[in-house]
């Protein structure tokens, strides 16, 4: 919803951004009351001690963007908010099942390395032909090159 091409109607565009401000606080008080209850790093199991609050602690941060103001003196902070569609995530941390499948998924993916590297390579060869059999053959044909 960063540009007006988008979303055009401003009351939709409002009422958006006004939810995903108030899912940014329920984050930050849901990890700050985490944080409150176990303490922060120091200790036995506090809030920083397993890696699925670490997911949840940056997110929360990650939702304090929506806070920063956007404006010419202030940079540009839209490339950090893409971030934000990290914020599903969070439901892997609540559900054991679905924490589950992700490690499983993440284990999986050194075992694929054969597959996509296989992948690169059939790409590689039929690009290289590609641009041998069609080189030059379409220039011109999209727009005329004589104007």
């Amino acid at each position: 919803f960063d540009t007006a091409e988008l979303n055009p109607d401003p009351g939709v565009r409002a009422a958006m951004e006004g939810i995903g401000m108030a899912f940014s606080v329920l984050f930050a008080v849901e990890s700050l009351v985490k944080i409150l209850a176990l303490g922060f790093i120091v200790g036995p199991k506090t809030y920083l001690q397993t890696a699925w609050n670490h997911v949840d602690f940056y997110i929360a941060i990650i939702g304090m963007l929506d806070f920063i103001p956007t404006g010419s003196g202030t940079g540009d902070v839209s490339a950090l908010r893409s971030l934000r569609a990290l914020r599903p995530l969070r439901a892997v941390t609540k559900f054991p099942e679905l924490r589950f499948l992700v490690v499983l998924l993440l284990r999986c993916i050194p075992m694929l390395a054969n597959v996509l590297g296989l992948c690169c390579f059939i790409f590689f060869v039929f690009g290289i032909l590609g641009v041998q059999l069609f080189s030059g053959l379409l220039h011109g044909q999209c727009y005329n090159v004589e104007h």
